[in-house]
């Protein structure tokens, strides 16, 4: 009889410590559910930042494409002939002439920023154009961020001239040009090395050129 008695006392403390711990342990695990739901909820607007890069990403790419087949579209480029095997690089012919307006002195250029000389001759559909790399070429050009005055002499190896002898000239210096017979500040090239004023009056600079000109194919022609 005490046996029996004891054992329903038992049974009562263990209810009661189910029922007890039981509720804690419930409620626990609702605050963990919860817990882990707001997590996953709040990842949402990252996954959704992903996609938008993903998709700034795609369409940059579209971009640059499209500036791309803009610089060499054939409505606003001419095809550059080939000149091999004499390989001058002092001229180049281009597929387009007097038919279409172009004259003597028109600017050429690589897409439309960098300078690679001026139209010499014309015909009805063919054009000769002197480059920056013949040894008679001279334009007046500016130098760097601070716009320093050169001229600038062609040939196999370009080369500034007349610089001020006070003036600061930094290696890589982007040479633009400066001449009215051309758009104002078509691309050259980038300073290569400065000789420094010794006694002389001016200074001297090499250029690395902007393009080759083994590797045109179309021209621009500033008409």
């Amino acid at each position: 009889m005490m046996r029996g008695r004891y054992l329903i006392i038992g049974l009562i403390i263990i209810l009661g410590i189910f029922i007890i711990f039981g509720g804690a342990f419930f409620e626990a695990k609702l605050s963990f559910n919860k817990t882990l739901r707001d997590f996953f909820q709040n990842l949402s607007p990252y996954s959704d930042l992903k996609i938008r890069i993903a998709e700034l990403e795609r369409e940059n790419e579209e971009l640059k494409t499209k500036i791309l087949l803009d610089e060499t579209n054939p409505n606003s480029s001419v095809v550059v002939y080939a000149s091999h095997p004499l390989n001058d690089r002092s001229e180049i012919a281009i597929a387009i002439g007097s038919d279409e307006g172009v004259e003597k002195g028109d600017a050429v250029t690589y897409g439309n920023s960098i300078l690679v000389g001026r139209v010499k001759t014309v015909s009805p559909n063919i054009s000769i154009v002197t480059t920056i790399f013949d040894p008679g070429f001279e334009t007046p050009v500016r130098i760097g961020v601070d716009s320093v005055d050169a001229l600038l002499k062609g040939g196999n190896e370009l080369t500034l001239r007349l610089i001020a002898p006070d003036a600061f000239i930094e290696n890589d210096s982007i040479v633009y040009t400066a001449d009215p017979s051309f758009p104002y500040g078509l691309e050259i090239g980038r300073v290569r090395s400065v000789n420094k004023s010794e006694g002389g009056v001016f200074q001297k600079a090499s250029v690395n050129p902007a393009f080759e000109i083994k590797l045109l194919r179309n021209v621009v022609v500033h008409k």
